[in-house]
């Protein structure tokens, strides 16, 4: 995998362009281990677990941070798996989440996906520029949860299965 910059640009939303997967704000990178992370961030994901996990376990919780914007007050956790950093977590505070959302319309426009259950929706973005895949859950269960994933490791899974699914 090539390692690329979690920049982001979003000129109108405050969460994107000071998100801390932004290259320009803090460096991190797809595939880093938590050490590079918190190195790159200049401290400011903390780690919290040194170790990868084994190759064939779900990606773990490897640093964390905090932050604040103008849309609203910020948890941010990166999520590791045996090669390196897999996703990164941007979770606002509930009562904010619309706005956060309309943030990412003004943005990106109009959701490429769009899921709704009982209680979830799901909207996805393509940030092919910087090689990001965006994800927003909202329920009505006190959930809201922004994911970013590389967008070339998530067209890759998608690909591999698409081939699967044709054999």
């Amino acid at each position: 995998m090539t390692r690329k910059h979690l920049t982001f640009a979003l000129p109108v939303a405050l969460v994107y362009a000071a998100s801390p997967a932004s290259a320009g704000w803090n460096g991190a990178e797809w595939g880093m281990t938590p050490q590079q992370v918190e190195e790159a961030t200049e401290g400011f994901a903390r780690m919290t677990r040194e170790e990868l996990p084994r190759e064939g376990r779900e990606p773990r919780l490897s640093n964390r941070a905090e932050f604040e914007s103008e849309l609203s007050n910020f948890e941010v956790e990166y999520y590791h798996d045996h090669t390196g950093l897999q996703q990164i977590r941007l979770i606002p505070e509930f009562d904010d989440c619309d706005e956060v959302l309309n943030a990412f319309v003004s943005t990106f426009g109009e959701p490429i996906e769009y899921q709704e259950q009982v209680i979830l929706r799901n909207f996805a973005w393509h940030d092919e520029e910087n090689d990001n895949r965006i994800v927003l859950a909202h329920s009505t269960a006190n959930l809201c949860t922004v994911y970013f994933y590389s967008l070339s490791d998530y067209t890759q899974r998608m690909e591999a299965r698409a081939g699967s699914d044709a054999g």
